[in-house]
């Protein structure tokens, strides 16, 4: 009876399947040596690539500096700006002037308000006009609306 060794969970080339078939060490040796370059060239190319694929997200990362800092400040200057809102410092005014402190009834009467809006914003749609964002009124736009295609 033949007894083969464990030889783990790599995977076998018929040359090596072969040798160990014969059960004589020096065959067994000279197909673990012919696959032996095989095996390592795929590591040389995986190693290759895997440098190659960091490489590139280096230079990506390197790439987005400029913005992120660039992001990064425009934040820092936009927090400065930011008034306090905790505690009893909260408080909203809606474009009718009214002031809320009250953070639930701000909630409720800031999703009205937005409700309406996206309503106008249809109805204004719907009737060929322009939706200006940021406008109060109609004749607020400055430029007509878009002819369709």
């Amino acid at each position: 009876m033949r007894e083969i060794e464990d030889i783990g969970d790599a995977a076998l080339s018929y040359n090596e399947v072969k040798a160990l078939a014969t059960g004589r060490p020096e065959v067994i040796e000279h197909a673990e040596a012919k696959a032996e370059p095989t095996r390592l060239e795929r590591l040389q190319r995986s190693h290759d690539q895997n440098r190659a694929r960091l490489h590139r997200q280096v230079e990506d990362a390197r790439a987005r500096v400029p913005e992120l800092e660039e992001r990064l400040a425009d934040t820092r200057r936009a927090a400065v700006t930011v008034p306090p809102t905790r505690g009893e410092a909260f408080a909203l005014t809606l474009r009718d002037g009214t002031r809320l402190t009250d953070r639930a009834a701000a909630g409720d009467a800031l999703v009205n308000q937005l409700a309406e809006l996206a309503q106008l914003a249809q109805r204004r749609r719907s009737a060929g006009q322009r939706v200006c964002p940021r406008a109060r009124s109609p004749s607020a736009c400055s430029r007509p609306p878009r002819a369709s295609a």
